[in-house]
């Protein structure tokens, strides 16, 4: 692993101020499930001539999973996982007289470490007696949308190494929400441009790209 560090995406709002106050979705996808769809890890605000967003982007994951029980919601333990490929197990524990279900979360295996800007791949195996939902987050949200596993199953999420963001924007003339140009991919460590207008069009662009693989 390379340590629980921090990388950054920087946001830079270049249109012009009579615009539109403009917000930036950022999510990332599963490779594992590529018809799921994306859930929102971060909103930014961006407003004209305001100074950049810089997004913090942990180097990790974190996983945990959760069951639902007579007394409510039990989560297991948390997994930090960064660059390199994994197998988990999910497993109960005996009850007890203090906790009705207890509920764990094992690494069975690392595998190799995976190549910068590569995904890495984790497999999660499940023999609890009941449905599982697995979470993988960054920065304390969840960043890939929640994977079901039943009992005796086998799961996989593969989330991909690059970012992406959609402008969403609200017209400061009638209110309306709108959804702006097309999606932009980023990596950790680019900067983010908004530029256009109105007229011609809002987009995202990604400068200092140094980077052309998949």
């Amino acid at each position: 692993m390379n340590g629980h560090t921090s990388q950054t995406i920087t946001i830079v709002n270049e249109t012009h101020p009579a615009e539109m106050d403009l917000q930036v979705v950022i999510f990332q996808k599963n490779l594992a499930a590529p018809d799921a769809p994306p859930i929102p890890w971060k909103v930014v605000q961006s407003a004209p001539g305001a100074d950049a967003a810089v997004i913090a982007v942990p180097r990790y994951y974190v996983v945990y999973a959760e069951i639902a029980g007579s007394k409510g919601v039990y989560q297991s333990n948390r997994i930090i996982l960064d660059d390199t490929t994994a197998a988990l197990r999910l497993h109960n524990l005996a009850a007890t007289e203090i906790r009705e279900e207890a509920l764990l979360l094992d690494i069975i295996s690392y595998g190799e470490e995976s190549p910068e800007r590569e995904p890495i791949r984790v497999e999660i195996e499940s023999s609890v007696r009941q449905e599982v939902v697995v979470h993988v987050m960054k920065d304390n949200h969840d960043v890939l949308p929640p994977i079901h596993v039943m009992t005796g199953q086998m799961a996989l999420f593969q989330p991909q190494s690059r970012f992406y963001m959609v402008l969403v924007g609200k017209d400061a003339h009638t209110g309306e929400i709108l959804h702006i140009g097309s999606i932009a991919e980023v990596h950790p460590e680019q900067k983010v441009t908004i530029v256009g207008n109105r007229e011609s069009g809002l987009e995202l662009t990604v400068v200092d790209y140094e980077y052309d693989g998949a």
